[in-house]
């Protein structure tokens, strides 16, 4: 898919709470029988793909950065299962190409295979590995897909929704941890994050109000004026 911009579908909680998404599907759906956006690559964290699919739109891509089981210590929760396992993504899969890190164990890799999904493998940073390039995840989904943007397809201004790091919605599977664990691991990312955007000299667009991710190497704009600028 060649296009110039790449919107990548983050877990925080402004992605439910804004109409962002409302909004691309009122103005920017190409048909109804793909119901692909118009000039504009659609990228979902595993975490949000299935709402993503219900509010309407298919995303060209979404991607897997763990092995998903389990998630902490403290539950074993199958989030492969609760993420990909409904009607609505069985039915959307071949149209979705997922990148998925080493992490991921073969036999789980063949499992979303065999429901239709398009798989492509990626150098997970800290897994080892020769294949290129390189993608610093910062330990989070969002940020792998702003790197798979960049670097794998080449693609020049990426933008997201519901990259929040506040705490919200997805960080709330880590509130049982150890002491101040959540915190830290938040604060870690944050600041991996934030040096990664800094590094690669572009910007990338956040397209949400809500949240603490406003740092240097991040552009605060709203998802008409990021579509139409040229």
């Amino acid at each position: 898919i060649m296009t110039t911009k790449a919107i990548v579908m983050g877990g925080g909680q402004s992605l439910y709470d804004e109409n962002v998404i409302d909004y691309l599907v009122e103005h920017y759906i190409k048909d109804e029988d793909n119901k692909k956006i118009k000039d504009v690559t659609i990228l979902s964290t595993d975490r949000t793909l299935k709402y993503v699919l219900e509010k309407g739109i298919v995303p060209d891509y979404t991607a897997i950065q763990e092995n998903l089981f389990p998630a902490t210590r403290f539950t074993r929760i199958d989030y492969m299962e609760e993420f990909f396992n409904h009607d609505i993504v069985k039915a959307n899969a071949k149209e979705i190409t997922l990148y998925y890190a080493q992490a991921l164990r073969w036999f789980r890799a063949r499992l979303l295979k065999a429901m239709g999904f398009t798989m492509k493998p990626f150098n997970r940073h800290g897994l080892g590995g020769s294949l290129k390039p390189l993608i610093y995840t910062c330990g989070h989904c969002s940020q792998a897909l702003v790197e798979i943007a960049r670097y794998v397809l080449n693609i020049d201004k990426v933008a997201t929704i519901g990259m929040d790091m506040d705490c919200s919605r997805s960080w709330k599977i880590y509130e049982h941890d150890v002491h101040n664990a959540q915190k830290t691991m938040l604060q870690s990312t944050l600041k991996r994050t934030h040096t990664s955007f800094i590094q690669t000299g572009k910007p990338v667009y956040n397209l949400t109000r809500k949240g603490l991710f406003h740092y240097t190497g991040v552009v605060e704009t709203n998802i008409e004026d990021f579509l139409n600028d040229e």
